[in-house]
């Protein structure tokens, strides 16, 4: 009998009965092939991403970003950096440590990072413009705690102050020369007289209660220099003020309520300190005077600030409309807002009254996402929808009448989608549930979403147990959108292309060749490039569809067929011939399965040849009334898998 062709379409299509579909698409992506082009192929199947080590930080992955100026920042560990096009990688700040997912987003002057814990978030400046190397300046301003005298070579500001490495922070003001510097810092402690202090006086009482500062330097007022505290005592009169005993009279009168210094403190929450200074200052410095500390580094991103704003709450997730940055306070059903276009929180600091509620379903929020013109709130079973009002109390107002009757559950698989055939105004995705289920993949749009996940995958998702870990990406490849959604611990990734509406499955091989975690765990492009970041080891990845091992560690590739039914009848299988792009020399497995798709036979090899006329064909199958037929191979090397040839005799028992 003649052969005939066994085209393949679709994805990954395992039913919850083999005997139905057992089409399990492996580590490739389906790319139908138009009509009108005239080719007999109906669809083709090409290799995923192989993984090229480009960077090597140290812990897991945690976030890649692009930057609305094309930079990309990674963050491994605690390490927040800044990786260039050919690897080099470049220190931004440290934030807590771990291994959870982070996010982050910008406004074009401010970089933000969250990391879902309560009150964590952290902020630098960034550069102005595209692939800019030159160094970054920030000007953060401080008040004076005490006076300061001409001549003196330290200052007190009310503010905890910590000094990384790398940068240089330059004062500025009338009262100091140029090129001050920040040399040192302390920690202090603040303490108002309670009375007036003729000059020559030995003790000096003050309004708050004070202890273990013995032999720590005192100033301000009337207080001689070079003055140590010697003791201290319980006020007979007040039991909440102190006697503290000085090592040398004042040589000034020091007024009631004038504030005091106590410098060197061992109290690790002190929230007053020192600051040594390269010059000492040309004028007296009045106390609560504001003062300029400009931050300086080779880097062009600032230094990165844990932000203290007690109106800020902590987010697991973060995106911007209309120069405002959008967080979820954690655990609760609030979201709120930063002011416009903030920069840094002493310049712009957060307003406790930029927060809002959950108006509808009253549940925890889990996340946000700005699709379009929409704010899209998440709760635990449904979306609710915002817009920017312009409205002076709080610039955002709910769109009444419209929900999605789903939500979310791991916000980390929020991601956004970029314009495609499918959503031409972009969109997003995320794994969803209801009240009526679990566990569905939802895409959406505007103020509409549907779930894409088929039902295997549906089924696939709701017999893991715990999904609350889930993380998903986005990427671009050649026209493919790719949605990568990855469960912690899952032996398979389940990845859909957007750009044609298919699923497939992706995973590694762990040091016995057996199935594992798929080691990505975050996708970003930037520089012309797709690069992953590793789950585990700290390792950046190019993805390059050039290459065909994961960092030298093959890639098992798997495509199962549909059922071949001979109208009820026993058939006689003379021939099986694979259409592949031949001429690699590479090896691929066939296997067979004739008890409807639940046990398949020992795989026999076939070679593609090293020139692209070969046509490798097994013979003499055997009879079958259902067969499923499955092509496996690891070879590295360049193929495309168009579907199979066979000769087939049906038989009348």
């Amino acid at each position: 009998m003649a052969l005939q062709r066994l085209n393949l379409s679709g994805g990954s299509y395992d039913a919850r009965a083999v005997s139905v579909a057992a089409q399990r698409c492996l580590n490739l992506y389906g790319e139908p092939v138009p009509v009108e082009e005239g080719e007999p192929v109906r669809f083709a199947y090409y290799l995923t991403p192989g993984l090229r080590k480009i960077a090597q930080m140290t812990g897991a992955i945690r976030c890649l970003y692009q930057t609305t100026q094309g930079d990309l920042i990674v963050v491994a560990g605690s390490q927040v950096s800044r990786l260039y096009k050919d690897g080099a990688l470049t220190s931004i700040g440290t934030i807590s440590p771990g291994s959870t997912p982070v996010r982050m987003s910008d406004n074009g002057t401010c970089l933000f990072i969250v990391d879902g814990s309560s009150g964590n978030g952290w902020f630098c400046s960034m550069p102005s413009s595209p692939g800019s190397s030159k160094g970054s300046t920030t000007t953060f301003s401080y008040s004076v705690n005490s006076a300061t005298r001409s001549g003196s070579s330290s200052l007190t500001i009310m503010s905890a102050f910590t000094l990384s490495a790398g940068y240089v922070y330059t004062l500025s003001g009338t009262w100091v020369a140029d090129g001050t510097t920040v040399t040192g810092v302390s920690s202090a402690l603040s303490a108002t007289t309670s009375g007036d202090a003729a000059e020559g006086t030995q003790t000096i009482t003050v309004q708050s209660v004070v202890s273990n500062v013995g032999g720590c330097t005192i100033i301000g007022g009337g207080i001689a220099a070079g003055t140590t505290v010697l003791a201290t005592s319980a006020n007979a009169a007040n039991s909440s003020y102190t006697d503290m005993e000085l090592s040398a009279p004042t040589s000034a009168d020091t007024p009631a309520n004038t504030v005091l210094t106590i410098l060197s403190t061992a109290d690790p929450d002190a929230d007053i300190t020192t600051l040594s200074l390269s010059q000492a200052t040309t004028a007296d410095i009045d106390a609560a005077a504001s003062v300029s500390i400009v931050t300086s580094s080779p880097n062009p991103y600032g230094a990165l600030v844990k932000i203290s704003d007690d109106a800020f709450y902590g987010s697991p997730t973060i995106d911007i409309l209309d120069t405002f940055f959008l967080f979820v306070n954690p655990n609760t059903t609030n979201w709120y807002t930063s002011p416009a276009q903030f920069a840094d929180e002493n310049q712009t600091p957060f307003d406790s009254l930029y927060v809002a509620s959950d108006a509808t379903s009253l549940g925890t929020i889990t996340g946000q996402c700005v699709v379009g013109q929409y704010i899209w709130l998440f709760s635990r079973s449904q979306v609710e929808f915002w817009y920017d009002s312009g409205a002076a109390d709080f610039p955002f107002q709910r769109v009444q009448g419209v929900t999605l009757e789903t939500g979310c559950v791991s916000p980390y698989t929020i991601a956004k989608i970029p314009t495609t055939g499918a959503a031409p105004n972009g969109g997003v995705m995320w794994l969803g549930r209801d009240r009526a289920g679990y566990a569905r993949v939802y895409m959406g749009q505007q103020t509409t979403g549907v779930p894409v996940s088929t039902f295997p995958v549906e089924g696939a998702l709701q017999a893991m147990p715990d999904l609350s870990g889930a993380v998903a990406s986005v990427y671009q490849q050649e026209g493919h959108v790719f949605y990568v959604l990855t469960i912690p611990g899952q032996a398979a990734s389940w990845v859909y292309d957007v750009s044609v509406g298919l699923w497939h499955e992706r995973c590694s091989l762990d040091a016995s060749g057996n199935e594992s975690q798929y080691r990505p765990y975050c996708w970003a492009a930037a520089h012309g490039k797709v690069f992953a970041g590793d789950y585990e080891n700290g390792i950046i990845y190019e993805a390059s569809l050039d290459t065909f091992t994961e960092n030298g560690t093959p890639i098992k590739r798997q495509r199962a067929f549909p059922h071949l039914l001979t109208s009820g009848t026993r058939g006689i299988h003379r021939q099986f011939m694979v259409d592949m792009q031949n001429g690699g020399g590479q090896s691929v497995d066939v296997d067979w399965s004739d008890d409807r798709g639940a046990t398949f036979c020992t795989p026999q090899s076939l070679s593609l040849g090293v020139t692209g006329n070969t046509w490798p064909s097994l013979w003499r199958l055997g009879l079958a009334r259902d067969r499923v037929y499955r092509l496996t191979w690891q070879a590295s090397g360049n193929t495309a898998l168009m579907g199979a040839f066979l000769a087939i005799d049906p038989v009348r028992t």
